[in-house]
This record gives structure tokens, C-alpha cells and sequence, in this order.
């Protein structure tokens, strides 16, 4: 269960692969088992592109009051956001008159080669480098809910709204199945721990601090990523510590306070641990990977945070690049004895855009370009400012 963006291995399938050393039925092509969660990151973070252009139904079923085009359009001339809220239009199409917005849906919404094109048409607001080595970018990207007021939870006669301001909310998914982690039986049981299996949970400012420490190891450990899926899955490694869990779940696992603590502790009856590796019962158990055997019988409760909670409310901005740079630079002047009498410091933002160096290959072209200004230097920047420094701005 919820294996999209998560990355724990499992013990039937060997450390270093994605498939049993035995298949079943005997081909690659027919082999029921696989490290589900390894395959699909893979082919939803990295072959996919989830363009959240959608109709915007207002009930279950087929009612559809605002069809495919109406929804895209509306986005164009700024009247709506889409699905993903950090998707924003690019400039040539941001609050263009209707005859415009028709020609764009024409092209790449209703247009059989459209769903090759459309990723061309989107900037994101706020996008982010997993790459990224910062304690304070990494802290100030998983503190992102402290600006919440509220956050929907199921209530007792449906969806609700609950206070969490100033609180690091995570919740399994959009609606919180039941109140805050710990505090009283809520609705998933009689006992007074019952939500400690079933709330959402918040973390606390040193928790966030913490995680975003052991995140920047990771990616100095594990990176530089070369893709989404790279960075949220687990190594197919002989290292059995890389093989265990991606980079955001081995830093949850290593968080100096435990968030899950009360409810992984078995003197507390919520749970208990599953055997170790060298528990003799599991002798003749054939696991490939024994170390992905062993954790706690709470493992996967929706209050039990996985990766896939963390990266769930982010996802949308992740990059495994950036498209903005800042770049400085430092000259001086000498006398004709080689003492440095003038030094000067400046400052340039530079972004790269989606044109081609050679105007001939168009930006929305399916096919590679052809020019060679093109193939050797890519996509063109454009330089966004630039400053001169005082010395001790640097």
C-alpha cells in the first residue's frame, strides 16, 4: 500500500535488484513480482509528466460542468489554477484574450501531438533542487505547513476544518483521517491511544531542523540525483544501509527525536517490533533481503510518517535542476608593480528559457534540434539582473 513516492525495500527481492534472483513465471516479461514502489517512482516521477489539466467535475460520476478546454483556458487568462497550484503559464500565454487561448488549446490540449507539447507552456513557481546542500532551504522547504491556518480532517458527520496554526502538519493525504496524533481516542478506536495508529502528526521545529540535517547528509552520501526517481528511491546496492530505504526515508529513520517513539515503543501495547534478522524462527524463510524483515508491527498506520508524506505536499515544485543561477565575478586593476589598486565585484541573475540558441529549432519541437548552435549550446538565458557589490557583501 502507498507505494507512489515511497522507498522501503522489501525482503523478497535482493538489495541490489528490482526482481527476485527466481522469476515467476520465468521471464522478466511475465514476472509477477517486482519492487513496486522502485517502479513506480520511476515511471511517474520520471517518464510521466502530470500536466493536471483536467475537467473540474463537482460531483462524483459524470456531471462535468467545466470540460478539459474551459479548465485550460480559464488558466490561461488567469481566472483559475490548476490541480498543481504551482504551475503558472509561461509569459507568451499568461492572461491572453480568448481567440489566443482557443489557438493555445487548438495546439496542445485537443491536438493528437499535444501531450508531447504541453510541458513546454508551464514555468513553476518556487521550484526546488533536491540537489540542494542547505540546511535553511531543506528547513524552510519541510517547515512549508507552519503557514497553514487550518487543514481538512475527517470529522465525525464528514470533512472538517481543524486549527493547526503554526503547527509542522504531516498527514497522509489532503483530508487527515482523524485529529492530531496522540491526543485523545479520536475517531479510529475506543482507547485513549487509538489515535496515536491514525492521526496526522506535527512535527516540531526541531524535528524539521533535524530532518533537513539529515536530508543534506543523504544527498552528500547518495547525489547528485540525475532524477526525481533517483532521488526518492532506494540504491540497488550490496550496501545494505543505501539498499534499505531512499534518501527523505533513511532520515526520517535517523531523526534524533522519534516522532513515532510513543507508538513504536511496545511497553505502550500500540505495537511491537517484528523479528530481528537473526531471530531463529526466520531460518528457511528464503528472504532475499533479511534487514528489510525487521521494524515495528505499527509500520504503514496512517500516523506512522513514510516518506511519501513528506514529498506528498512538495512534490509539485521538486527539480533535480535549476533554471535560475546566480553567478559572481571579481576583477581587479594593478600598477606596473602588480600591486592591486581598484577591485570591483558584481552580480548577475541569469534564468534559462526554453528558446534554442538558434531560432530555426522551435522551443515546442518533438524532435531534437538540427542546428549546430542549437546541439552545442542548448537553450538560451536571459539575464534577469544585475548588480554591482561592496566589499563586504562578499
Amino acid at each position: 500500500m502507498n507505494q507512489i513516492g515511497n522507498s522501503d525495500a522489501t525482503p523478497m527481492i535482493p538489495k541490489e535488484k528490482i526482481v527476485p534472483n527466481t522469476l515467476a513465471p520465468a521471464s522478466v516479461q511475465t514476472n509477477l513480482q517486482h519492487d513496486d514502489a522502485y517502479c513506480a517512482n520511476q515511471l511517474l516521477f520520471d517518464d510521466w509528466f502530470m500536466s493536471s489539466i483536467a475537467p473540474d467535475p463537482t460531483s462524483f460520476g459524470n456531471s462535468s460542468p467545466k470540460d478539459i478546454t474551459t479548465v485550460y483556458t480559464e488558466f490561461l487568462q488567469g481566472d483559475r489554477k490548476l490541480v498543481n497550484r504551482a504551475y503558472r503559464p509561461i509569459s507568451l500565454d499568461s492572461r491572453i484574450p480568448n481567440s489566443e487561448a482557443t489557438k493555445r488549446v487548438t495546439e496542445y490540449v485537443t491536438s493528437n501531438d499535444g501531450w508531447l507539447k504541453i510541458a513546454s507552456r508551464f514555468e513553476v513557481e518556487g521550484m526546488f533542487n533536491v540537489n540542494s546542500t542547505s540546511v535553511d532551504a531543506w528547513k524552510a522547504l519541510f517547515g512549508h505547513a507552519k503557514t497553514l491556518e487550518q487543514i481538512a480532517m475527517q470529522g465525525a458527520n464528514g470533512i472538517v476544518g481543524t486549527n493547526v496554526s503554526k503547527k509542522n502538519v504531516v498527514s497522509r493525504g489532503p483530508v487527515a483521517s482523524d485529529i492530531e496524533a496522540g491526543t485523545g481516542a479520536g475517531l479510529g478506536g475506543q482507547f485513549g491511544n487509538a489515535s496515536e495508529f491514525t492521526g496526522f502528526r506535527n512535527l516540531t521545529d526541531k524535528q524539521i531542523e533535524n530532518l533537513a540535517q539529515k536530508v543534506v547528509e543523504q544527498v552528500r552520501l547518495r547525489g547528485p540525483f540525475l532524477s526525481l526517481s533517483e532521488f526518492m528511491n532506494r540504491q540497488l546496492s550490496n550496501d545494505s544501509t543505501l539498499a534499505l530505504a531512499g534518501a527523505v526515508q533513511t532520515a526520517l529513520n535517523l531523526l534524533a527525536e522519534d516522532p513515532m517513539a510513543k507508538l513504536r515503543n511496545p511497553a505502550n501495547s500500540l505495537a511491537d517490533n517484528t523479528m530481528a534478522p537473526n531471530d531463529p524462527k526466520l531460518n528457511g524463510v528464503g528472504y532475499e533481503f533479511e534487514q528489510a524483515a525487521s521494524g515495528s508491527s505499527a509500520f504503514g498506520a496512517p500516523a506512522w510518517i513514510r516518506q511519501a508524506d513528506i514529498l506528498r505536499p512538495i512534490a509539485p515544485i521538486i527539480s533535480v535542476r535549476d533554471d535560475t543561477f546566480t553567478i559572481r565575478a571579481y576583477g581587479d586593476a594593478k600598477d606596473s608593480n602588480g600591486k592591486v589598486i581598484a577591485k570591483a565585484w558584481c552580480e548577475a541573475v541569469v534564468k534559462r528559457t526554453r528558446d534554442f540558441a538558434h531560432p530555426s529549432d522551435l522551443p515546442d519541437a518533438t524532435d531534437p534540434p538540427t542546428n549546430a548552435l542549437s546541439t552545442t549550446f542548448g537553450r538560451n538565458y536571459k539575464l534577469v539582473s544585475f548588480r554591482w557589490l561592496n566589499a563586504n557583501e562578499v
